[in-house]
């Protein structure tokens, strides 16, 4: 992946003169600090460079995590075993995901989750391709946060967390996440406990809660 500059720390706004002769490139991004204000590069002729400024986007320090902003509630739930359960993840400004995360709140001898991340069909706006799978996490033990390292450079666009959870004697009890109707949804899975995620999504049902993931910025 090719790696554009950005300024993240600046006290001005950009100008023309901040064009490809300082490295920058289409799809760059400048950060006011002063001023609070995202710009976007959308041309970077020398001396003609061309800049959008952003509409805000939720404030997202490094080494945090964050849960989609449309959740509206946080129960403790299981998940049954054997299905794939997604939850819609935007994305406003290019960002690096090091962390992909859930709460353990009771742990079950043999219990483990699956996670990853899908991206969104463009025609349908459903889950769509594997972007990728970041492994499992041990759900045996007790109340912690279970973590998994990733490295995952996102471009804006809407994206999926996606959670398998494995078939266990008793299911292991995991923070919920609760979201509208419309925007939640799951694929069975039938038999394929802990097998590897599809490498796409045929036919996702909607769902109305599920437990999911979080995950962190880099």
């Amino acid at each position: 992946m090719t790696t554009i500059k950005d300024n993240i720390a600046a006290s001005t706004d950009p100008s023309a003169a901040n064009d490809t002769t300082e490295g920058y490139a289409p799809g760059s991004e400048w950060y006011n600090t002063l001023t609070g204000q995202m710009w976007r590069a959308i041309s970077v002729a020398s001396g003609a460079a061309q800049w959008m400024r952003l509409a805000p986007a939720p404030a997202w320090p490094t080494g945090y995590y964050r849960p989609p902003a449309h959740i509206y509630a946080v129960n403790d739930g299981q998940v049954a075993a054997n299905k794939l359960t997604m939850m819609p993840l935007l994305i406003h400004r290019r960002v690096t995901i090091d962390r992909i995360a859930l709460w353990l709140v009771t742990g079950q001898t043999g219990a483990e989750m699956r996670l990853g991340l899908y991206r969104s069909d463009a025609f349908t706006e459903m889950p769509g391709t594997l972007f990728a799978e970041a492994g499992t996490v041990d759900l045996s033990g007790s109340a912690s946060l279970k973590t998994i390292t990733v490295s995952w450079s996102l471009v804006p666009g809407q994206y999926w967390l996606a959670a398998l959870n494995k078939a266990s004697g008793t299911l292991p009890t995991v923070v919920a996440l609760a979201a509208p109707f419309s925007v939640m949804c799951s694929a069975m899975m039938a038999t394929r406990s802990q097998a590897p995620m599809p490498g796409a999504i045929s036919k996702p049902r909607r769902v109305t809660a599920a437990c999911l993931p979080t995950h962190r910025r880099w």
